[in-house]
């Protein structure tokens, strides 16, 4: 039944237009010409399965999703995951959570990046898991089977494709006073009037405005585009009585459009002002490894790149088997001439694209008509932040952006003509992503993955080289770092990271090669400018050592590994007033730095400052309440001023936190010895013997206590 007082138009395909006057007297002519094409049966009328009721389907779409990511449940952090959950200090039980909002998504002073709202997440789950995170991915509802992103940060994505889909329905029902559903068949209505409450909450998680303008134009109010613009033949007229165009007041229901479209387009530009304001008033700024076909020379050339690349962003929906973590660098070659071949990819995708909507736009408006073009502006519209067209971005090919995308292909396939071998290829893409699931659930899998893939790809061997590393297989690091380097041989990072390792096997001469190289490429690289000056310290080129720390400060003030080895170059050169001088800036900037306060204890106790050594152990304590090594420090002080008492404590302390560290209970052992007691000091001495039989000079003081006891003796 319509509405009271309202008069319907049925169109022959089973069509029904709202045709209420102004007023709500009289009826209108429909403005639109009556559809040729018959009605088509809803689809699932072809299918030989059960109409399922929308919980049941709900369901079943969850228990799909749950399937195809449950792999990765207990898998391991990788990739993004290392630096934004596990290095996050945002995510420590004794960090406070305002940190979360004021800090960015990796847990640094936000600069440009939008509200962690992933970390969010986490933090929950962490209070209700302890120190364990809960890996289920939650699934796409629609685009399930198509990209597997199972890492912790690939959560974000999720939450935006969540959120889209909510402000999308929440659009829907802000328009849907209107509109019924009769049957198979379906009412266009051109709402009058819409709920302004249902239309804020779409825009407060709206950030793709574009879509819902879409559905409004096209599927709510069915307009007829070529129509609107002229280009198709007019089907009736309306003139008075002199033969002349009447002219006719703007109907209610396209007021009610325009008006939601300026809702629309402001929340638009508040948002593109928020990010901006956010992103402090600049654009990013991104490095040619990153995105490398944003950079070609020559626009028509740039723009083939970028058509190839749309091609590739295509071919992934429609095959999701070619899928790698990272296609920066070498991933995808660089089209540098016009005779390259795979300028016949991106032909191909324009000539797709133009039939599609050209058929969009030229066939009568049915609901196969308007199913295609909400289709295409899923596809198209989602895609257009990363389509390198209106700002260059930080990737070559993401498949995280294809996740709303992935939507309006769906839809495509529904109406394609492998309408019928839908579950084949749900069958097929469920399996991929159980496939690829499992390799995202240890970084070794998913970084070899990546390199079968993407050979010519020299982040992905550095990855993997990295990893190596990590875990100590130092060979296979080196040889795949070189190989990084060999295919990229600006990669600076790989360079800092190969000199590390080469510097911690002694081959200091290649590793300072390496180290400049590095600077020289990124002269602001304060890693590399640290780490080259540790190498030259070490080949004593103490002058020149203290230049590149320097150099290395100069480009991150708050540099506290820095300064604690240029208190360590100070201390070689025995200049100890400035060696701890740059340890205490090093505490100040990080005051869990042990090592800083660690050897300031000793320089002070090398110089028979005992109760200044004390006092920095105690400064220390401060924030390290659970560091044996500063309690051993405290305790050897108050020994060698003979107050073994106090000294015995913190003795005592060091080893109930380090039971079998052999030379706090050795250095105890000596405490008791000149103390005195000699049967306590022989029992630890033999104990410090058991934990480490090569102990440094514990047999001696064994002997010597031995000679002492036979004397006593014979005294006696």
């Amino acid at each position: 039944m319509m509405a009271t007082g309202v008069r319907s138009h049925r169109y022959k395909n089973g069509y029904f237009m709202n045709g209420a006057a102004v007023n709500g007297a009289g009826s209108l002519e429909p403005d639109l010409p009556d559809p040729a094409i018959s009605f088509r049966p809803n689809p699932e009328n072809f299918l030989p399965i059960p109409r399922l009721k929308y919980s049941h389907a709900a369901a079943l779409v969850f228990m799909i999703s749950v399937t195809c990511f449950v792999i990765t449940y207990n898998g391991d952090f990788v990739f993004d995951d290392s630096e934004a959950i596990v290095g996050n200090k945002d995510l420590l039980p004794d960090t406070p959570i305002a940190n979360v909002f004021s800090n960015d998504f990796w847990g640094k002073k936000r600069l440009r990046a939008t509200p962690p709202y992933v970390l969010n997440t986490v933090w929950w789950l962490l209070c209700f898991h302890g120190n364990g995170v809960t890996r289920v991915q939650g699934g796409e509802v629609v685009t399930v089977v198509h990209h597997s992103v199972s890492g912790i940060v690939g959560r974000a994505d999720l939450l935006c494709a969540v959120l889209f889909i909510l402000s999308f329905l929440l659009y829907v029902k802000a328009c849907s006073i209107d509109c019924e559903e009769k049957d198979d068949r379906y009412i266009i209505s051109r709402p009058e009037g819409f709920s302004i409450v249902w239309l804020l909450a779409s825009m407060c998680l709206c950030m793709l405005s574009g879509i819902c303008s879409a559905y409004d134009i096209v599927v709510l109010c069915g307009v007829d585009l070529l129509d609107l613009i002229g280009l198709r033949r007019k089907h009736r007229t309306s003139a008075n009585g002199n033969g002349k165009a009447q002219l006719r007041q703007p109907p209610a229901w396209l007021l009610s459009l325009v008006k939601r479209h300026l809702v629309l387009l402001c929340t638009g530009l508040l948002v593109i002002l928020y990010r901006w304001r956010l992103m402090g008033s600049t654009p990013p700024v991104f490095q040619v490894f990153d995105n490398p076909h944003s950079f070609v020379n020559g626009t028509i050339l740039r723009a083939l790149n970028y058509n190839y690349l749309y091609s590739i962003n295509m071919w992934l929906m429609l095959n999701p088997w070619w899928l790698c973590f990272d296609w920066s660098m070498g991933c995808v070659p660089v089209i540098e001439s016009f005779t390259d071949p795979r300028i016949l990819a991106a032909i191909v995708i324009w000539i797709f694209i133009g039939c599609l909507v050209w058929a969009c736009l030229k066939a009568p408006i049915t609901s196969d008509q308007r199913c295609m073009t909400m289709a295409l502006a899923l596809i198209i519209i989602p895609f257009l932040p990363a389509s390198n067209m209106f700002f260059r971005v930080g990737f070559v090919i993401a498949e995280r952006i294809l996740y709303l995308s992935s939507i309006g292909f769906c839809m495509l396939v529904v109406l394609g003509p492998v309408f019928l071998c839908m579950f084949v290829l749900y069958g097929v893409f469920m399996a991929r992503s159980v496939q690829r699931s499992a390799q995202w659930k240890h970084e070794m899998d998913l970084f070899t993955s990546g390199a079968h893939v993407c050979p010519r790809n020299a982040k992905v061997h550095y990855n993997i080289a990295k990893l190596n590393a990590d875990h100590g297989n130092t060979d296979v690091a080196i040889e795949r770092y070189r190989y990084a380097i060999e295919l990229n041989p600006r990669y600076d990072q790989a360079m800092n990271n190969l000199g590390n390792i080469l510097k911690d096997r002694n081959d200091l001469i290649e590793a300072e090669l390496l180290l400049q190289s590095a600077v020289d490429i990124r002269e602001e690289f304060a890693a590399a400018w640290m780490n080259l000056g540790i190498v030259k310290a070490t080949l004593k080129k103490f002058s020149e050592a203290e230049k590149c720390y320097y150099r290395a400060i100069t480009h991150r003030r708050k540099y506290p590994d820095c300064f604690y080895n240029l208190g360590n170059l100070y201390l070689d050169v025995k200049q100890y007033d400035r060696a701890i001088e740059a340890w205490t800036n090093a505490t100040r900037l990080k005051p869990t730095h042990l090592n800083a306060w660690t050897n300031m204890a000793i320089v002070y106790d090398s110089l028979e400052k005992y109760d200044t050594s004390i006092e920095v152990g105690k400064q220390g304590l401060k924030y390290l309440p659970n560091e044996p090594q500063l309690y051993f420090n405290i305790g050897n002080s108050y020994g060698k001023i003979s107050k073994f008492e106090e000294s015995s404590k913190y003795f005592e302390k060091a080893m109930q936190l380090a039971p079998t560290k052999a030379l706090y209970v050795a250095n105890y052992a000596v405490l008791y010895h000149r103390w005195g007691k000699l049967e306590e000091a022989e029992q630890l001495y033999r104990k410090a013997l058991a934990l480490n039989p090569n102990e440094p000079n514990v047999q001696t003081n064994l002997a010597m206590l031995d000679k002492k006891k036979n004397r006593g003796e014979k005294t006696s």
